[in-house]
C-alpha cells in the first residue's frame, strides 16, 4: 500500500508566510505616512478656520484680536480699548508629533491686520505647511 502526500510541509507554509508578510508591510508603512500628513492637513485647516472666526470676533465686538501659537499650542486673545490682555479661548493644542514656530497672528477692531506674518507647520516626516496672513489686506493664505 502506498501512502500519498495529502497537505503542504512546513517549509512551503513558512515561504508563503514570509511573501505575504513582505507584501502586507509595503502599504502600511505607506499609510501611517499619509495618516501624519491628513493629521497636519487637518490641523493648519483648523488655524485657518479659526484665524477667519477671530477676524469676525474683532469686527463683532470692537476690539483688537489675535492668536498666539507657542510651541505646540495657541490661544485667542483679545484686547481692550487699554490694551489689556485678555486670554478669550484657553490653550488649543496640537499633537507632538506637529512643530510649529511662535508667532502673533490677527485683527484690529475693523478686521485689518495688526499681526501680520507666516506660521509654519511641519510633521516628523517633514511635510511643512505655510499658513500667511498678508499685511493691510488679512488675506489668509495655506501653502504646503
Amino acid at each position: 500500500m502506498k501512502l500519498t502526500q495529502a497537505g503542504f510541509s512546513l517549509l512551503e507554509l513558512l515561504i508563503v508566510l514570509s511573501i505575504i508578510s513582505i507584501i502586507l508591510a509595503i502599504p502600511i508603512r505607506d499609510f501611517q505616512k499619509k495618516t501624519k500628513n491628513r493629521e497636519l492637513h487637518f490641523i493648519s485647516q483648523k488655524i485657518v478656520s479659526d484665524l477667519h472666526f477671530l477676524r469676525m470676533q474683532a469686527i463683532a465686538s470692537s476690539c483688537d484680536h489675535y492668536i498666539e501659537f507657542i510651541e505646540n499650542a495657541y490661544a485667542f486673545i483679545r484686547l481692550d480699548a487699554y490694551d489689556q490682555k485678555e486670554i478669550i479661548y484657553a490653550e488649543k493644542r496640537y499633537p507632538a508629533a506637529i512643530f510649529s514656530n511662535s508667532v502673533k497672528l490677527g485683527f484690529k477692531y475693523n478686521g485689518n491686520t495688526k499681526y501680520a506674518g507666516s506660521l509654519f507647520l511641519e510633521n516628523i516626516q517633514g511635510t511643512r505647511y505655510k499658513i500667511t496672513l498678508a499685511p493691510v489686506t488679512g488675506k489668509i493664505t495655506l501653502k504646503i
